[in-house]
């Protein structure tokens, strides 16, 4: 029972003491009292203890038990009744620092030293010592050690006969209550004239060191300068599940020094975490160990060292370690010099993805897998029809393996083995992976397809559409399918070469969402579903995507050999690119700058990426449906190549009237009957080329002569309701400054600036001027002017009209 429920105790802690019954006990209940005394502690070893000693030489002393560090350490109540009773002030006190925490060992009066409970003097004159000594401390919780000091001037005397008294004060803890010693202890050794300057070595047998460390009966841990977790450091890694090192030690003194502590450090820091990533900091923990046989001139230590009982947090990592030998005069040597042992903590199997494979004839597969850190070894193990093929085992640092005679009609069972240098490892059994391929019909080109464009196939596209009747594939376990009457799509995913152009595979998709093909005669290609945008799209900021034209110049650089459609390239990331040789225009200030910020260079080469149209909706009342402009320069035009005029059907044409200009062909794709000017756009103007026929449809021909595809007029540039200031002569920012794309000014298009906004490009109005030989346009500064018809560095900025449900 606690003291105080049912009587209470004086002064449990002393000899005698008297009890107060506090309240009876239940009737029936008996209340007892008996003493009980807890074993004390007491030293068992202590030195020097002996006559001739090193000046040097520290003092230990060994308990039988795991003593309280606060044995030497004054308390505050200890240090605010010293200040009483010996008249001291705060800087009286001398301190440490214990694990971050400030403890402090003794005082200072009257130019003399005192420590908590321990008393250094001179034995002939009785004079205090303690001066001469550093500070006590605990090197282990049963090991008190009290170094000499190597202070000028404070270093014993010759021949100093110490004498050492240690209190009773000393104590451990039991229940959180002290348990001291039964009395002082005193002894007295004496030192002669000389130091010990020379730290411990290890010793040698048959010229190699007797001092082995092994994580087991085989393997032992070999010296490094360091370690970093790249491929050619695992090799010399030593790995161990539990942290429990064999150790062989032999230590000896030089030249009868003052002889080995009781005791070694084993220094560990956790360097690397899980995976061998680093760690915000390393992790320290050293521990002390007591020599089974020590002497006055070696230590031995032969035996286990377990590291988590010790107190290292064995996670998995990598781990540097080194073991500290100091003599009784506090020289150190540390083990191995000039390095560190160095070992492993693993006990996680690889983490690799599945494996994907890849044939391009069905009877040789090339397994791929990604990289791990540590991974020593692949073996891929495979069976036909359960008979055990020959294994393939991969070494390290090559990330893949084939696997050959494959045939169609077998059943294959296939696993990957992955094991690291610790010897973990982890089995990936493969997916069914296609064996072979039976194709009925034959794949129809030459019509356009399902989504837009001949000779392409596009992400989601069915496959049947395309005129095969059948296609069956035998698969690795044995069961044969047929993909397109169990509605094969094509995946929006790139083929075994990692591009989307290539020649043409047939992609099955199944578990795992692992990619299976097989090779069929042709080329041809898959492009991205979203590569063309042919469906208006409305977008958040009442905008609409809808059409594809080359815009921004290109960030890849592999390409198909040839086009595919529309003149345009695909790209190996699945989208449509234009090539077009460059005709700058002589241009202002950062005016040639492209998207990706660099300067275009003129009669070049470069690649622009077909992208979607964004059109902004000007009105939504326009002859039936929404007018919508882009705000951007896409394309280049002359509004006609000549300023002479022309007879068309007895009537005279001026070069100025839009109906039978250049711009109006370029944008529709056609010419009024009996037009002289040569067909150069004919059925290949930016409608034919940014619409397909079905895209088209959701257009209105409510434009100038019916057109589908036109250019603003003067009066148009100038309407309010659209948003254009209504004044011609207007300059500085507005609607009417348009910039333009680094496509258009390949194409010979000019722009004043790119860089602050205030001077964008030029763009033709399809309204003539008086003058026959001039037309109107927009100029950079959104003045409408006048320039000749034949200005070739004027932009087009089509408009189109978009029926109404959108």
């Amino acid at each position: 029972l606690e003291s105080s429920e049912y009587i209470e105790i004086a002064d449990p802690g002393s000899d005698e003491t008297s009890i107060k019954l506090l309240k009876s006990p239940a009737s029936g209940v008996s209340l007892g009292v008996r003493s009980i005394v807890r074993a004390r502690p007491q030293i068992i070893s202590y030195t020097p203890s002996a006559l001739g000693m090193l000046k040097d030489s520290s003092i230990q002393v060994l308990f039988n038990r795991d003593m309280d560090p606060d044995s030497i350490y004054y308390s505050k109540p200890e240090r605010d009744e010293l200040k009483i009773t010996e008249g001291l002030g705060d800087n009286d006190f001398l301190d440490t620092t214990i694990g971050g925490e400030k403890k402090y060992y003794g005082y200072t009066k009257d130019k003399k030293k005192f420590f908590k409970n321990i008393m250094l003097s001179n034995n002939k004159t009785g004079e205090n010592i303690n001066d001469r000594f550093g500070i006590p401390v605990f090197e282990s919780p049963r090991t008190l050690s009290i170094s000499t000091s190597k202070e000028d001037g404070h270093i014993l005397d010759d021949y100093t006969q110490v004498l050492v008294e240690l209190e009773k004060g000393f104590f451990y803890t039991e229940q959180k209550k002290p348990v001291e010693m039964a009395g002082s202890k005193m002894w007295m050794y004496q030192v002669n004239d000389r130091t010990d300057t020379k730290p411990l070595v290890v010793t040698k047998s048959g010229g190699n060191d007797r001092f082995f460390v092994k994580v087991d009966e085989e393997t032992q841990l070999v010296k490094s300068a360091s370690f970093a977790p790249t491929q050619s450091g695992f090799e010399s890694l030593r790995f161990t599940a539990d942290g429990n090192l064999a150790v062989d030690i032999h230590v000896q003194e030089q030249d009868g020094g003052s002889g080995p502590n009781s005791f070694f450090t084993v220094n560990v820091k956790k360097l690397y975490g899980e995976n061998y990533a680093d760690l915000e900091q390393p992790i320290e923990k050293s521990f002390t160990v007591d020599f089974q046989n020590v002497t006055s001139g070696e230590g031995v230590f032969k035996g286990s060292v377990d590291l988590k009982k010790e107190g290292v947090p064995l996670g998995d990592g990598v781990y540097e370690m080194n073991f500290e030998f100091k003599d009784r005069s506090n020289n150190s040597m540390t083990y191995p010099s000039g390095g560190n042992f160095y070992f492993a903590v693993d006990t996680k199997a690889p983490e690799i993805n599945m494996p994907t494979v890849s044939s391009d004839n069905s009877t040789t597969y090339t397994l791929s897998w990604s990289d791990y850190i540590d991974l020593k070894t692949a073996e891929i193990l495979y069976k036909e029809d359960d008979t055990e093929k020959p294994a393939v085992l991969v070494a390290k640092g090559i990330q893949s393996g084939n696997i050959t005679d494959i045939a169609a009609g077998k059943i294959y069972d296939v696993k990957v083995k992955f094991t690291d240098f610790a010897g973990n490892y982890t089995e990936k059994t493969i997916p069914k992976f296609l064996t072979g391929y039976y194709t009925e019909g034959t794949l129809d080109f030459n019509k356009e397809n399902a989504s837009h464009a001949a000779k392409v196939f596009f992400a989601g596209d069915k496959l049947s559409d395309y005129g095969v009747n059948s296609i069956k594939i035998a698969w690795s376990d044995g069961t044969v399918e047929d993909v397109i009457s169990s509605g094969y799509i094509i995946p929006n995913g790139p083929n075994n070469n990692s591009v989307f152009n290539s020649d043409w595979k047939l992609f099955y998709k199944n578990e795992g969402e692992i990619y299976k093909y097989a090779a069929a005669p042709g080329s041809y290609y898959i492009a991205k579903k979203d590569s063309l945008t042919q469906v208006p799209v409305a977008l958040s900021n009442g905008n609409y995507q809808f059409g594809d034209y080359p815009q921004n110049v290109s960030s890849i650089s592999s390409y198909t050999t040839n086009p595919v459609y529309n003149g345009w390239y695909i790209g190996s990331d699945g989208y449509f690119y234009e090539k077009c040789t460059t005709w700058v225009a002589t241009q202002e200030g950062n005016g040639n700058m492209m998207s990706n910020g660099q300067r275009m260079a003129n009669n070049t080469q470069y690649y622009f990426r077909v992208q979607p149209i964004e059109w902004q909706v000007l009105t939504n009342s326009y002859n039936g449906g929404k007018l919508l402009w882009p705000r951007k320069n896409l394309d280049r035009c002359v509004y006609y190549s000549s300023t002479s005029n022309r007879t068309i059907n007895g009537s005279t044409i001026y070069p100025n009237i839009y109906k039978y200009s250049a711009l109006r062909a370029f944008l529709n794709g056609k010419y009024e009957s009996g037009d002289p000017q040569s067909k150069t756009y004919l059925n290949n103007g930016f409608l034919q080329r940014a619409f397909t026929s079905s895209a088209q449809s959701s257009l209105l021909a409510a434009g100038p002569e019916n057109d589908k595809v036109f250019v603003l007029s003067k009066g148009e540039a100038t309407n309010s309701s659209y948003g254009f200031k209504s004044d011609p002569t207007w300059a500085h920012f507005g609607l009417r400054l348009v910039r333009t794309t680094d496509y258009a000014k390949a194409k010979h298009v000019f722009q004043s600036r790119w860089a602050d906004g205030k001077y964008e490009s030029n763009w033709w109005l399809r309204s003539p001027d008086s003058n026959s030989s001039k037309a109107n346009f927009v100029s950079g500064e959104a003045v409408i002017t006048t320039t000749e018809v034949t200005s070739d560095i004027i932009g087009v900025v089509p408009v189109i009209v978009l029926l109404n449900g959108f």
